[in-house]
């Protein structure tokens, strides 16, 4: 039996850029959407999801939008997502 071959990706997603593209109010949907699934989309059969990243900073003037950033985060990393913290 052959081994399969698959293809290594590694995503690297912009945290900033992707909360200011569904910021808008008909895609509130979106807003608790789960990166790993996110990425699973954009590869073929013949590829595999080797590691995804999340860049992202705190926002520390707003308590509220920290906190549900927080639980987002939380939400993900048992998804395997790593973390990159920046600074505004």
């Amino acid at each position: 039996m052959q081994k399969k071959c698959y293809r290594k990706v590694t995503f690297f997603i912009d945290g900033f850029n992707l909360y200011h593209s569904i910021a808008n109010k008909r895609f509130n949907k979106y807003k608790w959407i789960d990166l790993s699934e996110l990425a699973n989309n954009f590869i073929t059969k013949k590829e595999h999801i080797e590691e995804i990243y999340y860049f992202t900073a705190l926002t520390p003037w707003s308590p509220d939008k920290m906190n549900r950033h927080k639980i987002f985060i939380k939400v993900q990393e048992p998804k395997g997502i790593k973390i990159v913290y920046g600074e505004f």
